[in-house]
């Protein structure tokens, strides 16, 4: 099953507290907002996902491009083609993110259409939009997620 997150809107609301990056994109304590959703559903077994970005869509294809090199220790050997060795790997190796660009002025749905061809084969998928953070508890759920740890 995938995740699709809006990820493409102008983010009008919050352009006077934050001009350069789009909403999902400010930081919580030192990474992207929709990061920690992404983060969320990957707790309940969900890994891959569909983002459709417009506005900025530069800073996610950065983000998630450079995402290894950001997130772990690098030996670099200067003046070498593919002279870069990533020691270690991310805890979110097994993440498949699809970067689609849906444009800036698209409406919310014209963003899930033309995702469609994404999510296509699948029986069903999840929706969400890319600055909405929160957590709650499901009765239900995926297949594939972790057993949930007793407190």
């Amino acid at each position: 099953m995938k995740a699709v997150i809006l990820c493409g809107g102008l983010g009008t609301r919050i352009r006077d507290a934050n001009e350069a990056l789009p909403k999902p994109m400010l930081p919580i304590g030192g990474m992207p907002i929709v990061w920690h959703i992404m983060k969320m559903y990957s707790r309940h077994g969900i890994k891959e996902f569909v983002l459709c970005v417009g506005y900025k869509s530069w800073l996610f294809k950065e983000f998630f491009l450079n995402y290894h090199a950001m997130n772990s220790d690098l030996t670099i050997r200067l003046g070498q083609r593919d002279g870069v060795t990533v020691h270690g790997l991310p805890a979110e190796q097994d993440w498949v993110v699809t970067l689609a660009d849906t444009g800036v002025d698209t409406s919310t749905t014209g963003r899930v259409a033309s995702v469609r061809k994404y999510v296509e084969g699948d029986d069903q998928f999840l929706l969400t939009y890319g600055d909405a953070v929160s957590e709650s508890r499901h009765r239900r759920r995926h297949p594939d997620a972790p057993a949930e740890r007793k407190r």
